[in-house]
């Protein structure tokens, strides 16, 4: 009898009990990739999480990407029935070393990092993000296997005549090539642009087949062009397109959101190679 009065007191004493609120944080805190929020609460039936002030989600741990250095909040409630606590703690963000551009799309977010060696294309590119152009540009080509290309908008360039030039010189370098993953500018063909100029509003991200060592080998041999041992490791690693090194200025590269560049190049296209269903940028802006 004393022992199921106990049972019974431990019962009511557990049932009564508050929930406690408590997490970790795994990972390293930079910009754009992801950072666990490991939840070791106790007694609770329900959590939800805050990252500053807004709700972000209610599964039991949290994973969140950040887009914004600097100082954040970060809050879990844990609840059981009508009682609830919370814990809070601020995480700092680490300031990206390179300069980061965000591509928010209809079908995900791809992160792209801009190149110092490229400082023409890209401030132009900056420019671009900064005055609001991409947003609501649409993915005009995509071909799978080979690169999906944006930018072009006859009515925007209108608008934004005398705000970003016609043109961009080329920053042909031999360091950045066409791996898969690659940001590069579109042009006109050679028989009208003999001096490579880049377009000043079109780019494209390089999707890539694979590549095996006897079309690096051809690709060297016609373009006269000496692939380091780093160069061909991405290449053979990653595929590409190699084809079209030394004739476009690749100014970036894809750091996040490769799943995305994915389910973009295999969307069904018309004879133009043009998405039968729009691809759009909703939001490009620099991350810092």
């Amino acid at each position: 009898m004393r022992s199921i009065l106990f049972f019974t007191i431990l019962l009511l004493a557990t049932a009564c009990s508050k929930p406690v609120a408590n997490f970790l944080v795994e990972g390293d805190t930079q910009l754009i990739f992801p950072i666990t929020f490991k939840n070791i609460s106790t007694n609770a039936e329900k959590y939800t999480w805050k990252v500053d002030d807004k709700i972000v989600s209610e599964d039991v741990d949290l994973q969140y990407y950040f887009y914004e250095s600097g100082r954040h909040s970060v809050q879990l409630i844990a609840t059981k029935g009508h009682k609830s606590v919370s814990e809070a703690n601020d995480v700092f963000i680490d300031p990206p070393s390179t300069c980061l551009v965000l591509l928010k799309t209809n079908y995900g977010n791809m992160t792209l990092s801009l190149n110092e060696e490229t400082p023409m294309h890209l401030q132009n590119f900056v420019d671009m993000v900064n005055s609001g152009y991409y947003e609501g540009v649409i993915f005009h080509r995509v071909m799978d296997g080979f690169m999906i290309q944006g930018g072009d908008d006859k009515l925007r360039k209108t608008r934004f005549k005398g705000i970003i030039p016609d043109v961009i010189q080329p920053e042909i370098n031999n360091s950045l090539y066409h791996t898969r993953g690659a940001l590069a500018a579109a042009r006109m063909p050679d028989e009208i642009n003999p001096g490579k100029n880049s377009s000043s509003t079109q780019f494209y991200i390089v999707d890539g087949r694979s590549v095996d060592e006897d079309k690096l080998k051809d690709t060297e041999s016609s373009k006269l062009i000496n692939y380091s041992d780093e160069q061909i490791e991405g290449y053979l690693s990653n595929g590409g397109a190699p084809q079209l090194d030394g004739e476009y200025t690749v100014f970036g590269f894809l750091v996040d959101g490769f799943d995305v560049l994915e389910a973009i190049s295999v969307v069904k296209t018309n004879e133009r190679d043009k998405p039968l269903e729009e691809v759009v940028i909703l939001e490009a802006k620099i991350l810092n």
